[in-house]
C-alpha cells in the first residue's frame, strides 16, 4: 500500500493542512505537541495505552517515549496501514469509539488527540460516552483539543468537561500549548524559517502562551487536558 499520508480520511475530515505541501507546518506542530506530551504526561512503567484516533500514528510514538506499552486506534484502514508501515515497535489496529477492541477496565491511560471535534463534525459526538469503562481505576484520559470559545465549529469546553466528569473523571490538568493563528506559524508553513530554528521558536511559543490567562478571541488554541478515573 502507499506510504503518502492522505489529505483527507475516509469520513472526508482533514488530516493535512493543503497549503502544507512540504510539511513543514506538520513538522513543527508535532514537535510542539511532542513537547507538551513528554512534558505532562505520567510514566508508564510499560503499562497498557490506547491513542483512539491516531491516525497514521503521528503521536502515537511519544506514549512510547513515555514508557507505555502502546495501541494505535483509528476507523480508517488505511491510515492505519501507514502507521502499521512507519512504527514497528506500536500495535495499530482499525477500530472506533464507542466499541473498542480491548477489555473493559484494561487501560492505564487514552489518549484523544483532535478527536472530540471530528465527532462532532460528524453528528457522532455521543459515542465518546463510556470511554471510562475502558480505563482502570485511577487511569488518565490525555485529551488534547482545539478550544475556540464561542465557534460552534469547535468543541465546547465547558461540554467537554461535563461529558468527561459524568463518566466518573476529574480533571486534574489544563495546559494551552499552541495558538492556532500565528504569524511565525505562517513563515515555517511556506518554509521561510529553517526547520533548524524549530526549537528555538516552539519554546519561544511556550513562553508567549504560558503568559496568557484565557484563549484569545480571534483563534483557536490547541490545549491539553488530563482527566482522572476516580
Amino acid at each position: 500500500m502507499n506510504n503518502e499520508i492522505p489529505m483527507f480520511d475516509k469520513s472526508g475530515l482533514n488530516i493535512l493542512d493543503p497549503n502544507d505541501n512540504k510539511g513543514y507546518k506538520s513538522h513543527y506542530i508535532t514537535l510542539v505537541q511532542g513537547n507538551a506530551l513528554t512534558e505532562h504526561l505520567p510514566e508508564g512503567n510499560q503499562e497498557f495505552a490506547m491513542d483512539i484516533g491516531c491516525g497514521y500514528g503521528r503521536l502515537s510514538g511519544f506514549l512510547q517515549i513515555k514508557g507505555w506499552r502502546v495501541m494505535g486506534i483509528d476507523p480508517d484502514p488505511k491510515l492505519i496501514q501507514i502507521a502499521k508501515n512507519n512504527s514497528e515497535n506500536i500495535a495499530f489496529t482499525v477500530g472506533a469509539l464507542p466499541n473498542l477492541p480491548v477489555p473493559e477496565e484494561s487501560t492505564g491511560l487514552i489518549m484523544l488527540h483532535n478527536v472530540l471535534r471530528s465527532l462532532k463534525l460528524l453528528g457522532t459526538f455521543e459515542s465518546v460516552q463510556g470511554i471510562s469503562k475502558y480505563l482502570k481505576r485511577n487511569g488518565n484520559l490525555v485529551v488534547i483539543e482545539n478550544i475556540y470559545p464561542k465557534n460552534d465549529n469547535y468543541v465546547d469546553e465547558k461540554v467537554m468537561i461535563e461529558t468527561f466528569n459524568k463518566e466518573g473523571l476529574s480533571m486534574t490538568k489544563k495546559q494551552m500549548i499552541r495558538l492556532g493563528r500565528w504569524w511565525l506559524l505562517y513563515l515555517i508553513r511556506y518554509g521561510l524559517i529553517p526547520s533548524n530554528w524549530f526549537d528555538a521558536i516552539a519554546q519561544h511559543e511556550k513562553s508567549k502562551i504560558s503568559k496568557m490567562s484565557k484563549p484569545p478571541f480571534y483563534c483557536y488554541v490547541n490545549t491539553l487536558y488530563t482527566f482522572k478515573k476516580l
